[in-house]
């Protein structure tokens, strides 16, 4: 009873040391496609502590899904976002250029059309008269 209550006395001394190999982050981000690895990026630049985590490979779900298709017109956009989303694409030019900045690479992009690329694997463009 006595090396139980001792034990106990030296966990008490000893709890502030408990969580000191723990790391902790401000915020985590669940998803690494190109909206979970885009916003993780901009809140580290701004000095928060960032955990992604992603369940598969990253950019393989809705990122994939989408081909990285730029869109911000048409399609079952509701109107309400209709002018977020043409705000979106035109910071999008200055986004890139940070990133192949970055990067030390060039991102293959087009200001015409809709442009479908995979920025994951290989690149690749495709484009659509419009109608």
């Amino acid at each position: 009873m006595r090396r139980h209550r001792r034990r106990q006395r030296i966990r008490a001394r000893n709890s502030h040391n408990y969580n000191r190999s723990v790391k902790s982050w401000d915020v985590i981000v669940l998803g690494c496609g190109v909206i979970g690895a885009s916003l993780a990026r901009e809140l580290h630049k701004s000095g928060v502590r960032v955990l992604v985590i992603e369940r598969g490979e990253p950019g393989r779900e809705a990122t994939h899904a989408a081909a990285g298709m730029l869109a911000p017109s048409g399609g079952d956009l509701p109107d309400s976002l209709q002018e977020l989303a043409l705000a979106s694409a035109a910071m999008y030019p200055e986004f890139v250029r940070e990133l192949e900045d970055e990067a030390g690479a060039i991102v293959p992009r087009s200001t015409s059309g809709v442009t479908a690329r995979s920025c994951w694997k290989k690149h690749t463009e495709l484009r659509m008269p419009r109608r």
